[in-house]
């Protein structure tokens, strides 16, 4: 039976899609006036065609994308997956630089997922891209792989402006299940939110009274990491970092990370370091 759980992820991404973003869009785009110097969007383009067009402009993920993947892969890529797709700001640019790889996407919003299905309507009807809807289920995005024969075969899993909103067993979730689905020296990346970062302690602390009104409940505001714990949690779960850093072009308050899979045994300690036998299914 279909789950009818619904995140509160998933309602705030829901919610952003279907009545935050059409406000957005037929209002003024952003200018670089209007922006503290903390802030990251998009001040380039005269208008948001799709959800999340104002999260930034396009030489920026770029940018991101050429530093962090395709130096790394180049054009050889055969199977990527994108965690928090959304509508396809990056997606687009993975689907054109790398012609010839399937792209698995993964989001908790049902709506994200509608626009991006209907956006690369031709590459999921050709079977080139695939996108999935995440639930309450931990496994979800491991079974899903799995049942497609891509365990221990994905050459990257890529994470832009996501992970920035996830608390840390989120993302170890993420990261274990990543290292369980990566080829050997296959890349995860992604970004977090920076705390120790200038810019990462301005918008923590100009956010804090409204996220404190909220009193714990996830949503859209930003769950704050550091370069040690993000360290710690990738080196634990098999992973060398390779870069880790802020990019000083185009956002110098999130951290960006890329690191590469080197030991996949590591994930079989969980089991004993947990005393929890529910993570032998990460092991293989």
């Amino acid at each position: 039976m279909e789950s009818k759980f619904k995140s509160a992820y998933a309602n705030t991404w829901d919610n952003y899609v279907q009545n935050v973003f059409p406000k957005i869009q037929s209002g003024r785009p952003r200018s670089k006036e209007d922006l503290k110097a903390w802030q990251v969007l998009n001040h380039t383009d005269g208008q948001y065609v799709w959800p999340g067009d104002e999260w930034g402009a396009k030489e920026d993920i770029l940018t991101v994308l050429q530093r962090c993947l395709f130096e790394t892969l180049g054009r050889e890529a055969d199977q990527l997956c994108e965690i928090g797709s959304g509508a396809g700001r990056y997606t687009f640019h993975l689907l054109e630089h790398c012609q010839t790889a399937s792209v698995h996407c993964f989001d908790v919003s049902e709506a994200f997922l509608e626009k991006l299905n209907h956006r690369f309507a031709d590459d999921v009807s050709s079977k080139r891209l695939f996108s999935t809807l995440l639930d309450e289920d931990p496994q979800r995005m491991l079974k899903t792989l799995r049942g497609r024969g891509l365990e221990g075969r994905i050459d990257a899993v890529v994470s832009f402006d996501a992970m920035v909103h996830v608390e840390l067993h989120t993302l170890a979730l993420y990261v274990a299940t990543t290292a369980a689905v990566l080829r050997e020296g296959g890349v995860l990346i992604f970004n977090v939110a920076d705390a120790t970062s200038d810019y990462g302690f301005a918008k923590l602390m100009h956010n804090t009274p409204g996220v404190f009104r909220q009193c714990g409940v996830v949503g859209g505001h930003f769950q704050w990491m550091s370069p040690d714990i993000i360290e710690s949690l990738l080196t634990r779960l098999g992973f060398a970092c390779s870069f880790l850093g802020n990019f000083p072009e185009c956002n110098e308050r999130d951290l960006f990370v890329v690191a590469r899979l080197v030991d996949r045994s590591r994930l079989k300690a969980l089991a004993t370091v947990t005393e929890h036998n529910w993570w032998q299914a990460f092991a293989g």
